[in-house]
């Protein structure tokens, strides 16, 4: 059946005088009617056969592309604005399905500036909920250049919040900073509050945060609590506590830290939201193995790992993995960290995980003497490495330094240790 049918089904209503109750009276009800014409669901043939015979038309003429443009435009409109709120309400698969509507996109050059960057962040945000981060950047990049000459200053802050997440989320700090910057510049100027710049303020925290200006974290993500509680609001209230616990804990300020991830865990609890529950038993295993308490960490982790599995995530439970994998160490469990490793480079399909398990690897063998066998683990972390990962590279040297160093050969590991600080 062709993606016309819903469009078509209602122009032919309307130029009949129905109403959507008369249409619809003897063969399904109104409210099904509605979906048909927003193109939600698919009618049978047999719904369509008895719908042609009340319009007085051939069934085939449901199947042709509508004539009356504005009607077209009306309805475009009315999809764009139902992606946008499915989008809202995290029902992302309902939003992809708006607007893969063929109607929608051989009609886009119709529609104004203003509708396009609405259009193009929710394709954008749609391939964020896939993982798709660098198509979601086209996307949002898309989205604010029709949106930043406008007048929807609200949504153009969205749109580059939206951006400026991707960059950090890809470690691309520098474009995150200057993106959301802009943003916050034009949240000011433009006096944009609610729940646009709550989300704006919980990403400035969380970048700062990995640029290590915890102090700055801390004084954004405070402002988000603080805009929340005046809105009478919970919004992102368990992602603002979980990133605060990230940024008391590497302050080593563990009271609060504990304090942040149990809110947030309480509120994802309440939420039933699984991805961000099984995210909050991954920083408490990290809190609890900076305490020393390695048993309750690993109980976490595993925890993590679980949920993870049932949510079929495996990046994520990879990244889990990794921490369980150096609770063990840390703990002298070496077998059970090497079992862990393995099991991550057999499936990991992320490079950062594969040269953290390889780092594991090689630091085991070295507590274990077997010299040769840690460098080689070494060499294949380094094999692994990306762009802008130089801080990791000289780490790797300074481990192969010490090494060679064991095994007395001082010229090799004085060699590796000038190329670390050069």
């Amino acid at each position: 059946m062709s993606n016309h049918v819903s469009n078509r089904i209602k122009e032919l209503r309307i130029e009949k005088g129905f109403t959507q109750t008369e249409l619809a009276e003897g063969i399904i009800t109104r409210s099904y009617l509605s979906q048909i014409e927003r193109g939600s669901i698919e009618p049978s043939y047999e719904v369509l056969m008895k719908l042609s015979e009340k319009l007085g038309v051939d069934v085939s003429e449901l199947n042709k592309r509508p004539l009356n443009k504005n009607l077209i435009h009306v309805q475009i409109k009315k999809d764009i604005k139902y992606a946008e709120n499915s989008v809202q309400e995290a029902k992302i698969d309902r939003a992809e399905k708006i607007i893969e509507n063929a109607t929608l996109n051989v009609m886009i050059e119709d529609i104004d500036t203003n509708e396009r960057g609405v259009l193009f962040w929710v394709k954008g945000r749609i391939a964020e909920g896939k993982g798709e981060y660098k198509k979601a950047i086209d996307y949002f990049n898309e989205s604010v250049s029709y949106l930043e000459n406008g007048t929807l200053h609200e949504k153009t802050v969205r749109s580059l919040t939206s951006l400026g997440d991707m960059y950090s989320i890809l470690d691309q700090k520098e474009k995150a900073l200057e993106v959301l910057n802009k943003a916050y510049r034009l949240a000011i100027h433009e006096h944009i509050g609610g729940t646009t710049r709550v989300s704006l303020l919980l990403v400035l925290g969380v970048l700062h945060g990995k640029l290590n200006e915890l102090y700055s974290a801390i004084n954004f993500l405070t402002q988000a609590l603080e805009l929340n509680i005046s809105l009478d609001s919970f919004y992102k209230f368990g992602q603002i506590h979980m990133a605060l616990g990230i940024c008391y804990m590497q302050l080593e300020n563990y009271a609060l830290s504990m304090k942040s991830f149990e809110q947030a865990k309480e509120f994802f609890s309440l939420k039933e939201d699984e991805v961000n529950q099984a995210g909050v038993y991954n920083n408490l295993g990290i809190l609890y193995r900076k305490e020393g308490d390695y048993d309750t960490a690993i109980q976490f982790f595993k925890e993590s790992i679980f949920m993870y599995n049932n949510l079929n995530n495996s990046n994520q439970r990879n990244n889990v993995e990794i921490e369980l994998a150096k609770t063990y160490f840390e703990k002298g469990g070496l077998e059970e960290a090497r079992r862990v490793c393995l099991d991550v480079l057999e499936l990991a399909s992320i490079n950062k995980y594969k040269y953290e398990a390889y780092i594991i690897l090689g630091d085991i063998e070295t507590e274990n003497n077997n010299f040769s066998l840690a460098i080689e683990y070494y060499k294949n972390a380094l094999a692994e490495l990306g762009p802008n990962q130089e801080n990791v590279y000289k780490k790797l040297l300074e481990k192969q330094a010490k090494v060679y160093h064991k095994l007395g050969d001082y010229e090799r590991a004085s060699s590796l240790l000038l190329d670390a600080v050069s």
